[in-house]
C-alpha cells in the first residue's frame, strides 16, 4: 500500500512543470534564490504557465540576463529528454521498485531508452550514498565481518558481460547492522588498511579470511580472527551472526515465565528478549532492567515516531555508555549519544608524535578520544591524520 500511496500522491500533486518546480525548490533541490552571475543582481524567479518550467531574470536593466532552474542543479542537461513532471515520477517510482519498462511506458509514457538511462543513473547515485559513511561501525564488544569480492560477470552468465573487472570491499556489523561499500583496485595491504582504519572504530573483533592483506590488523588496536573457508564455511565461535549475544544480563535462574518460549541462544528470542536459565530451562525472558541514576543531560530529539524505532541496540542504560554520553532513543534503536550542549570528553595523557614513515600517518582513523577504546587518544600525525595511540603520563 505504501508504493502506491506515493504514486497517487504524485499524480494529484505534480501535474505541471510549474508544480514540479515549486516542489523541487521546497524540497531545497533547485535554488530558492539566486544571483546574476554577469553584474551578481538579485534574480527574480518568472513564470511562464503551467507547461513551461520558471526562469530565472536578472533585475538590472541594462543585464536582462536569464538562467534556467535546473541550471546547477542535478537536472542540467535533462530538459530536452524528460519534462521534470515526468523525472520526479520516474523517481517516485524507482524509489518503491516500480520503474520497470513496462511501468514507465504505460503510466509515465517514457520510451525504453530514457528509462533505461534513468534506472542507471538513480542506481549510480544510490551506489554513491551507499558507499559513504557518517561514522566508523563497530567498537569494544562488537564484531564486524570484511569481505571483498570481484564484478567480473553476471550471476550464472546472464546478460552482457562487464566491461571491466571492479574489486568491491565491504564490511557488516554483526550487532548493529551497520555497514559499509567501497570500489577498491586491488586487494593488498595498501589499499586496504586505510579504508579498514577509516571505517572500522579501534578495539573492533574483526573476522575475515585468510588473505594476506589482512595480517596486519592483529598489530593494530584491533582483534583479529580468521576463517578458514577450507573447514568452516563460518567461525563457529565468533563468525557467525546469529548467535551474537544481546545486551543486557539475564535475570536469576529462580525466575519463572508464563509464556515457554525454549531456546538455545539469544537469536531464537524475539525483541530485546534473551536466551536464559530459569526454572524451566532455557527460555526466552526479558533482560534484567538496570537500577542505575541517570546521567545529567536530555537526549537529542528523535524525529520519528516510537513505533517506527529500530531494534538494534546498542545499550540499554546511561552506565552502559562512556564519558557523558547517555543512552538515547535511535532510529536505528537505542544508542549512545552525547547530550546537547556537552562537550566531548578528552583522556587523560599526552600525544606522541607519529612520524611519517608510518604507514598509519596519512590516514585519519579518529577524531576525537571518545572514539578510540579504551584509554586510547586520538592523535594527529605528522602528515595531517590521526590514529588511536596509547598516551604518554
Amino acid at each position: 500500500m505504501t508504493k502506491f500511496r506515493d504514486l497517487l500522491w504524485y499524480f494529484l500533486n505534480i501535474r505541471d512543470e510549474e508544480s514540479a518546480a515549486a516542489f523541487l525548490r521546497e524540497k531545497g533541490v533547485f535554488h530558492r534564490e539566486r544571483s546574476c552571475p554577469s553584474c551578481h543582481h538579485q534574480m527574480v524567479l518568472c513564470s511562464r504557465g503551467p507547461n513551461v518550467c520558471p526562469q530565472w531574470r536578472c533585475r538590472n536593466s541594462p543585464c536582462h540576463a536569464r538562467l534556467s532552474t535546473r541550471k546547477g542543479t542535478w537536472f542540467e542537461g535533462s530538459r530536452r529528454r524528460l519534462s521534470l513532471e515526468k523525472a520526479i515520477g520516474l523517481i517516485v517510482a524507482w524509489s518503491d521498485e516500480l520503474s520497470s519498462l513496462k511501468f514507465c511506458k504505460k503510466h509515465l509514457g517514457l520510451d525504453k531508452s530514457t528509462t533505461v538511462r534513468w534506472n542507471r543513473d538513480l542506481r549510480a547515485v544510490a551506489a554513491e550514498a551507499v558507499g559513504e559513511v557518517s561514522r566508523p561501525i563497530g567498537g569494544p564488544s562488537k564484531t564486524v565481518a570484511l569481505d571483498a569480492t570481484l564484478f567480473c560477470s553476471g550471476k550464472h552468465n546472464r546478460g552482457w558481460p562487464y566491461a571491466r573487472q571492479q574489486w568491491i570491499f565491504g564490511g557488516t556489523c554483526h550487532e548493529t547492522g551497520e555497514s559499509f561499500v567501497v570500489l577498491v583496485n586491488n586487494r593488498s595491504t595498501a589499499t586496504l588498511l586505510p579504508i579498514i582504519l577509516r571505517h572500522v572504530q579501534p578495539g573492533t573483533t574483526i573476522v575475515t579470511d585468510e588473505w594476506r592483506a589482512y595480517r596486519c590488523l592483529a598489530q593494530d588496536e584491533f582483534k583479529h580472527v580468521c576463517v578458514n573457508h577450507s573447514l568452516n564455511f563460518v567461525e563457529p565461535s565468533i563468525a557467525n551472526s546469529a548467535t551474537a549475544p544481546k545486551l543486557g544480563t539475564c535475570p536469576s535462574t529462580n525466575v519463572t515465565v508464563s509464556k515457554n518460549i525454549p531456546c538455545t541462544n539469544d537469536s531464537v528470542c524475539s525483541g530485546e528478549q534473551k536466551c536464559c536459565e530459569t526454572s524451566s530451562g532455557l527460555m526466552c525472558v526479558d533482560p534484567k532492567e538496570l537500577s542505575e541514576k541517570p546521567k545529567p543531560g536530555d537526549c537529542p530529539q528523535v524525529y520519528l515516531h516510537p513505533s517506527k524505532w529500530g531494534s538494534n541496540h546498542q545499550c540499554l542504560g546511561d552506565s552502559q555508555c562512556s564519558g557523558n554520553m547517555k543512552c538515547c532513543p535511535h532510529e536505528r534503536g537505542r544508542m549512545c549519544r552525547r547530550p546537547p550542549g556537552f562537550p566531548a570528553e578528552s583522556k587523560p595523557g599526552k600525544c606522541r608524535i607519529v612520524a611519517c614513515s608510518s604507514p598509519l600517518a596519512r590516514v585519519k582513523s579518529c577524531y576525537s578520544d571518545r572514539s578510540c577504546a579504551g584509554n586510547l587518544k586520538c592523535c594527529p600525525t605528522t602528515s595531517g591524520g590521526a590514529v588511536c595511540r596509547t598516551p604518554v603520563y
